[in-house]
């Protein structure tokens, strides 16, 4: 294991010292946020601005703010709170329990708080692209306008997939779909509420036995992929008898560097991501722009924007870690945000090509991985378990 400094980190990030120092205390102050609001009604998520340091709390304006919430910033970060009157069933949306009728040829569905309305993505020359989007929102049931209806052709996106890990297999090595062929990528080490502990994939990497190298990592099972591939595209590789290392490769497609876990962060408006597919390498010029939507039928999804010369992930680098870095006096450490799903928007892959049928994408969508803990009975662990 590497231990990595708050220096190389936010070189990483491609932030300054400075500016990563405001990162990591705007992700303590929504830990403190979502510690101090709890299961309350009226919290719609947060949004950070690490370069103003601030974080703004979205909050019902029909329910009461909790008493001193917008002093809860940790190290100078300032918390501002703006409140919002959605329905019940807009409301459902915010905090990711929405969810759209089927209507074919609708490849993504995402709510955009500045315009108040939805973003729809659909298949271009498709019938559902004649729609208005009055006659959209109708047939999806969605509980506000769209306000955008963006045309792509239908091979625009896709799915997305370190190479020889060995022993108790790691977060962001690559995971091998025996059956059906399929390279993809592990993520995060959990612990199962029956016992037992696994690594997250996604589910769309299929069931059966997965391997790196060679050298067995265990197998999905076809309950949870059955159960899971048709929602939240998570789904658990488990039962490898040598178990499973808690530490996340970083760095490039072939990088050994190993770097500690701790606690999940939620996946934030503004919030500055890395992602780890085991194809492309770390990428860590991510934005999140969009959150609770739906993508390829898999909800609830966040959406990464990456700048830069290369796509954040694509083909190969499915069921890979989304995460960000994070620092504080115990040391430096990645903090889970969900796991690598599909992508939009093609750009010029990262790390290793391998084939020219490659694909990768600037946009990426993650799996949402926390809301999923209870529903499928896990709980994500750290380096300090």
């Amino acid at each position: 294991m590497v231990d990595i400094t708050a220096a190389q980190a936010a070189e990483r990030m491609g932030m300054t010292l400075s500016e990563y120092g405001r990162h990591s205390r705007a992700l303590e102050t929504i830990d403190t946020i979502e510690a101090l609001v709890g299961d309350k009604a009226g919290y719609l998520g947060s949004e950070v601005d690490y370069q103003k340091g601030r974080v703004v709390v979205s909050w019902d304006k029909k329910s009461l703010l909790p008493p001193g919430l917008t002093s809860v910033g940790v190290g100078g970060i300032t918390v501002e709170a703006k409140t919002a009157a959605p329905s019940p069933e807009l409301e459902e949306w915010l905090t990711g329990q929405g969810r759209p009728n089927k209507v074919a040829d609708v490849q993504g569905i995402t709510y955009d708080r500045d315009a108040a309305g939805f973003v729809v993505d659909v298949v271009e020359g498709s019938a559902t692209a004649g729609q208005s989007s009055d006659e959209l929102r109708k047939a999806l049931g969605l509980p506000a306008p769209i306000v955008t209806i963006n045309k792509y052709p239908r091979d625009r996106g896709g799915l997305l997939s370190r190479w020889e890990d060995e022993g108790a297999h790691n977060p962001g090595s690559r995971a091998i779909n025996g059956p059906f062929n399929a390279p993809c990528t592990a993520a995060f080490k959990v612990r199962k509420n029956g016992g037992g502990e696994a690594l997250l994939t996604a589910a769309h990497c299929h069931s059966g036995g997965f391997y790196n190298a060679g050298n067995w990592m265990g197998s999905v099972s076809d309950s949870s992929y059955r159960t899971f591939n048709t929602d939240r595209d998570i789904s658990l590789i488990e039962g490898d008898s040598d178990g499973y290392g808690v530490s996340m490769y970083t760095g490039w497609y072939n990088s050994s560097s190993l770097v500690r876990v701790t606690s999940p962060a939620t996946p934030s408006f503004g919030l500055s991501v890395c992602a780890g597919g085991a194809m492309s390498g770390e990428v860590c010029s991510g934005i999140i722009n969009a959150n609770n939507g739906t993508r390829y039928g898999r909800t609830p999804v966040f959406t990464a924007q990456f700048g830069g010369s290369t796509g954040g992930a694509g083909n190969m680098d499915s069921g890979g870690p989304i995460y960000t870095y994070y620092s504080s006096s115990t040391g430096t450490y990645v903090r889970p945000v969900g796991l690598i799903s599909s992508g939009d928007v093609m750009a010029p892959c990262a790390g290793q090509p391998e084939s020219p049928e490659r694909r990768c994408f600037q946009s990426v969508h993650g799996a949402q991985i926390t809301t999923a803990q209870s529903a499928m009975g896990y709980d994500i662990l750290s380096s300090s378990d």
